[in-house]
């Protein structure tokens, strides 16, 4: 189960927004309150997006929101053709906004560390871990072995960013008996290990 966080984010419309602490902030119409509402799903000069955005993350120290989107506009100086899904990334402590999509794939983010250092990335393309907040992005499923190509699912990154595990499909045209496998990956030595 994961951690309750003291900011939520929810979906409404073709916007996102997340309620944010602590007791004394602003609220979303300028008076007073204890939380304020902001939208997330906006340029970084507050433009409004111009297609719909959806499936929001928020890191477990409550820095960063990912998100899907097809808006065209979020980052003008980072174009992206119209019609499809991009990853993004909000930094609420620096208020800035960047891509994390792994080659301009599809993608989305599903995991944090505990400290929001890591993240977690699933692409057409594979399983990523991208160093925050503008660190490598690398692979982490496997590209070696009979199970080589395979579709990863499952994932999740350890509270220490140390760790990932993940389910790999077996790919086609392997040999192996079982249909998937369970594999941790030590993210100190970028080794695979087959859980079981």
């Amino acid at each position: 189960m994961r951690k309750v966080l003291p900011a939520v984010a929810g979906l409404v419309g073709a916007g996102l927004l997340v309620a944010l602490g602590p007791a004394g902030a602003a609220s979303a119409d300028g008076g007073g309150g204890a939380a304020a509402t902001v939208r997330i799903s906006v340029a970084a000069d507050g433009t409004q997006s111009n297609d719909t955005s959806f499936n929001p993350v928020i890191s477990r120290n409550s820095r960063y929101v990912a998100f899907v989107s097809r808006a065209t506009n979020l980052l003008p100086s980072d174009p992206v053709p119209a019609g499809q899904n991009q990853t993004y990334l909000r930094d609420l402590q620096e208020g800035t906004l960047q891509r994390v999509t792994p080659d301009g794939a599809p993608a989305e983010v599903t995991d944090f560390s505990a400290s929001g250092e890591r993240m977690l990335i699933r692409a057409l393309g594979g399983l990523y871990v991208r160093d925050l907040p503008a660190g490598p992005t690398r692979r982490v499923d496997l590209d070696l072995g009979d199970f080589a190509g395979g579709s990863p699912s499952g994932a999740r990154i350890s509270g220490s960013g140390r760790y990932v595990v993940f389910t790999q499909s077996r790919p086609a045209g392997s040999t192996a008996a079982e249909g998937s496998r369970v594999y941790v990956r030590d993210l100190t030595c970028w080794t695979p290990r087959r859980s079981g």
